[in-house]
């Protein structure tokens, strides 16, 4: 039996990596990583554009699997289960049941031809469930759970009558429909104004707990991070440069990389500049020999760019040394040759 307050892996990545063969030859999109999210948590999986971020999730959920163009290496495990591998009909029985996703654009997850209580309902079908007056009052009690307002008479409204905010909140209760262990949010709040968003954040945050649900939460708002997250993944160049606790990630940011998105976002007060972080992301068809971010790196610059970070490729490590890709709850890893420097370095000479 498991003792109160111990936590339960829900989803393992290890060694994810992920690349696609084109004409102009073959694009690493995803080099390597390696997290786990346990029921109840929220893992949040920040960096720019073009990181990886999507593929890995699209990876973990079956929608990007080995093909002609296509290879996937690794292994992805639902609580004990290997996922990589299996068939696309034993994923598609998975994300019915075991894990669902919620993607940025609701309007692309609802057929505006059908009645909102119709696609709530197909879920639940899709789920199990089979006789409709089941379905029907399934149907209410996913829509209250995401607390949309008078939920039994809104079944017969269309998606074009709800407005932005309560179409994600649709979206995410048919994603319920299942009572998946984990759930993949793949910036959910890119379409919603900020008034949308905080109150969409605040439902699915009960909801994440009332559920205990694992949460893949992909997003680049560094403060949805603060909001939504109990732990944080950086990724870049198809790389996790840095993974810890939200506060140690957001007040202590052990990578060169991790403090720049933290420059690039606005204060409040107003009373810090906003850095944006120069430079591209290597492309994923290059091959880098030393750290990725070597060519952007402030820290790099400031120490006089050390001969180590272009020929040695950091590995993620604590204040102790080398200890694997992912280490128990509460360790801060860095992929960075100087990351005591970079926590230590003054914000008034960056």
């Amino acid at each position: 039996m498991m003792a109160p307050g111990q936590s339960v892996t829900a989803l393992r990545v290890d060694d994810l990596k992920v690349s696609f063969r084109s004409q102009r030859g073959i694009a690493r999109a995803v080099r390597g990583v390696s997290f786990h999210v346990n029921s109840g948590e929220t893992l949040g999986l920040v960096g720019e554009s073009g990181s990886g971020k999507s593929v890995t999730a699209l990876t973990v959920i079956g929608m990007v699997r080995d093909s002609l163009n296509a290879r996937v290496e690794g292994s992805v495990k639902l609580g004990d289960e290997e996922l990589l591998g299996k068939s696309d009909a034993d994923f598609r029985a998975i994300r019915r049941t075991r894990m669902s996703m919620v993607v940025q654009d609701p309007l692309s997850s609802l057929n505006p031809a059908y009645t909102i209580g119709n696609q709530v309902m197909e879920s639940l079908s899709l789920a199990g469930v089979r006789r409709r007056a089941e379905a029907r009052s399934g149907a209410v009690d996913l829509l209250e759970s995401m607390r949309i307002p008078g939920a039994k008479d809104r079944l017969k409204s269309y998606p074009h009558e709800f407005s932005g905010g309560m179409r994600q909140r649709t979206v995410s209760a048919m994603a319920l429909a299942g009572s998946p262990e984990v759930l993949i949010a793949d910036e959910p709040t890119t379409a919603l104004d900020v008034t949308m968003e905080a109150a969409y954040l605040d439902v699915l945050k009960s909801v994440i707990s009332e559920r205990r649900l694992g949460v893949l939460f992909i997003t680049h708002d560094l403060g949805v991070v603060s909001r939504m997250c109990d732990r944080v993944a950086v990724m870049y160049a198809g790389r996790i440069v840095e993974l810890g606790d939200v506060e140690q990630i957001l007040f202590e940011p052990g990578h060169p990389y991790t403090r720049a998105l933290l420059r690039a976002v606005p204060s409040i007060s107003g009373s810090s500049r906003i850095v944006g972080v120069p430079g591209s992301p290597s492309s994923p068809y290059s091959t880098v020999v030393g750290c990725p971010f070597a060519d952007r790196c402030w820290l790099y610059e400031a120490l006089g760019r050390p001969q180590r970070c272009v020929e040695e490729a950091p590995p993620l490590a604590t204040d102790v040394g080398y200890v694997g890709a992912d280490a128990d709850d509460g360790e801060h890893l860095s992929a960075c040759h100087f990351h005591d420097e970079c926590r230590q370095w003054p914000d008034d000479e960056l």
